[in-house]
């Protein structure tokens, strides 16, 4: 049915329903990263926060306004792997996240099946099977034809397809796709047309998100640490991947998101920090020993001689917002790295380097 001009002139347009900020209901998107990245992750994380409805499943950090049925197919890996995934996943939602995301997320392996998105026969049924969903994952393109993927008109041909299935669906598709070898070995896998194969495959998506590994550079001006902002350094480059957009096509484009690869390989958004210019090229262990930071911290409260206070009752006694306020870093990083033989003063010396858990007292102290 063509559009009416003139109530489009004269009417509110309708609101614009986003799967998550950039991706529009009922579009084409792609994310595109190196192999070995953390794609398969990022989109097996993002999937669970639209199937969840419930506080505590969004774990990417996505924000989406409206949640739903999410069909997620699995074409690289067995479904071992991808049971290991989703425990690790697991470990960080609550359980009523978990049952949510049960009840609205099917993961599918499909790997060895021969899936051809192609074939009348083949797409019919993925059409069925999808039907009512609010998002689809084809995990990764490769695996669902079998065309040229150096030909335009190929691509073309494909992404009209998946388009065919986000319209009969009324889902949004995502397929995840590698990118190519030349912008892999030159760094630059966040670019619009970092996808390998046809230009189509990209200029003919809505969306585009990309995945990428923490570079030299990167790890030497970024800290993770906000108490001394050391930098991460080229040897923990490797638990630090950026996820960004390259291509929107509706809405402003959002800022990139780090994220920690942390145990079974989930990925946590994490906040960097630029390192000040005095403490970029240098050895972080060297920074961090040359110049030990110092803080000192009176405890408003007199202790029994060889008493100890635990975390909790030294938040209580100093106040919400102490440490931050005070000691200008997160109070945890205070029973991380305690000095102890500072600990024998009446003003405590706190070096992040040596704090412990538990912060032993004596008489001498006023606090």
């Amino acid at each position: 049915m063509a559009i009416n001009i003139m109530e489009a002139f004269q009417q509110e347009p309708p609101q614009l329903d986003f799967i998550w900020p950039g991706f529009l209901a009922g579009t084409v998107g792609a994310l595109v990263a190196p192999g070995a990245t953390g794609k398969s992750f990022w989109a097996l994380e993002a999937a669970m926060s639209i199937a969840c409805s419930v506080a505590g499943g969004d774990v990417v950090n996505l924000k989406p306004q409206h949640t739903g049925r999410v069909v997620y197919l699995a074409g690289e890996d067995p479904e071992p792997a991808l049971i290991r995934r989703v425990h690790a996943i697991g470990q960080h939602l609550n359980q009523s996240a978990r049952e949510a995301i049960a009840e609205n997320l099917t993961l599918e392996p499909i790997m060895g099946k021969r899936l051809n998105v192609m074939d009348e026969e083949h797409l019919r049924r993925v059409i069925e099977y999808s039907a009512g969903a609010r998002l689809i994952v084809l995990d990764t393109l490769s695996r669902i034809h079998s065309l040229d993927e150096n030909s335009n008109g190929d691509m073309a041909r494909l992404v009209a397809t998946l388009e065919h299935v986000a319209a009969s669906t009324g889902a949004s598709v995502l397929y995840l796709h590698h990118v190519s070898k030349g912008s892999a070995r030159e760094g630059q896998t966040d670019q619009q047309q970092a996808a390998r194969g046809a230009s189509a495959l990209i200029d003919n998506a809505r969306w585009c998100g990309f995945v990428a590994k923490m570079t030299e550079d990167e790890a030497k001006r970024l800290s993770d640490r906000a108490y001394d902002r050391q930098p991460i350094g080229n040897d923990r480059r490797g638990f630090f991947v950026r996820f960004g957009v390259s291509k929107q096509n509706y809405d402003a484009t959002p800022l990139d998101q780090w994220y920690e690869r942390r145990d079974g390989g989930v990925l946590v958004p994490v906040e960097l920090l630029e390192v000040p210019n005095g403490k970029k090229g240098g050895s972080r262990e060297q920074a961090c020993w040359e110049t030990p930071p110092t803080v000192e911290v009176r405890i408003p409260v007199k202790l029994n001689s060889d008493s100890g206070i635990c975390e909790h009752h030294f938040r209580k006694v100093c106040g919400q917002g102490f440490f931050e306020q005070k000691l200008g870093f997160e109070g945890r990083h205070l029973f991380d790295s305690l000095n102890k033989p500072a600990a024998k003063r009446s003003a405590a010396v706190v070096d992040p380097r040596r704090w412990n858990r538990t912060v032993h007292l004596t008489s001498e102290y006023v606090l």
